[in-house]
């Protein structure tokens, strides 16, 4: 029997679901500008699931201006806990004016996602969208394992240059946020918020938000804003380049950069992101992930409409 609780207790247990930045109440906060709604799973052993969301018109989602969040469940829980546990928040949500949930949930490489999908699936909701991420596995081999043979000799032209990788100090956060922003509004690819929104979220979730870049000969050509969203995970956020440095592919440098930093911190996933422009998976960036050595792995959103 899962109880249902607004309040996160202080006492854990060793199979805890692994907690997620984006369904972090602090960042719930910061980037909807209102407290989400956190609903706990308690078992005798102390946490075992557990959902955040934000408030739309009638609409409870998990997470707003996240691109993953949705329930975590704990590997002990069983179908029929995780049911009851569900029918408990969408009732509290329910007699709160709520007509609708959506769940983003995250990509499946970040946890069996089944028995999520199958209580999902139990409870009435729908499948409304699937999207793409691409995820290069870390381990003890060099990112160049993993490259394709283009890419492999693209990254030894780059090496000719002696390019310089660098993790900047959280000051520089906001210098290298307004050269990605200009790199990127060149090639009509916007980025996704603005500045003042990023510093309050890196602000609120410390140590979560890393700015990282590779220079050539003391000129920045390559940059990003990556996120740690789950202690084994990185996300390759913010990505941008210097499109007049695009003959020596900087961005291949960057992202090795990242595998080696990765590597360091014990982390085992690099996430690229997703490849969607204006809603459209572009199949140059997916082709340039793949030939990176990252691999797809499916994150699937869901609504139900309660009665």
């Amino acid at each position: 029997m899962i109880e249902l609780s607004r309040e996160l207790p202080d006492k854990s247990m060793a199979n805890e679901p692994e907690q997620l930045l984006y369904g972090l109440p602090a960042y719930g906060k910061v980037s909807s500008g209102q407290e989400p709604l956190c609903f706990y799973g308690l078992s005798p052993g102390g946490l075992c699931c557990r959902v955040s969301f934000t408030a739309g018109e009638h609409e409870a989602i998990s997470l707003m201006n996240a691109p993953f969040s949705g329930i975590d469940i704990a590997p002990s829980c069983t179908h029929s806990e995780v049911l009851a546990w569900l029918q408990q928040v969408e009732k509290h949500l329910k007699s709160a004016g709520y007509k609708t949930v959506t769940l983003h949930q995250p990509p499946a490489v970040y946890g069996n996602q089944s028995l999520v999908e199958r209580v999902l699936t139990a409870s009435g909701y729908q499948l409304i969208s699937s999207r793409n991420f691409h995820v290069i596995s870390v381990n003890e081999r060099p990112l160049t394992s993993q490259m394709s043979g283009m890419q492999l000799r693209r990254f030894r032209k780059l090496l000719r240059e002696e390019p310089v990788f660098e993790r900047y100090d959280s000051s520089a956060l906001s210098t290298v946020f307004r050269q990605i922003e200009q790199w990127r509004n060149t090639v009509d690819q916007p980025v996704s918020l603005g500045k003042e929104q990023l510093l309050e979220q890196a602000k609120a979730c410390k140590e979560h938000y890393h700015a990282f870049g590779l220079s050539l000969k003391n000129r920045l050509a390559a940059a990003t804003v990556a996120v740690r969203v789950r202690e084994d995970a990185l996300y390759h956020f913010l990505p941008a380049s210097d499109r007049e440095l695009h003959s020596v592919s900087p961005m291949v440098g960057l992202v090795n950069g990242l595998y080696d930093w990765c590597r360091q911190q014990g982390i085992t996933m690099l996430d690229l992101g997703s490849s969607y422009v204006r809603g459209i998976e572009k199949a140059s960036l997916v082709r340039f992930k793949e030939s990176l050595g990252a691999k797809a792995s499916v994150a699937l959103s869901w609504q139900k409409t309660l009665s």
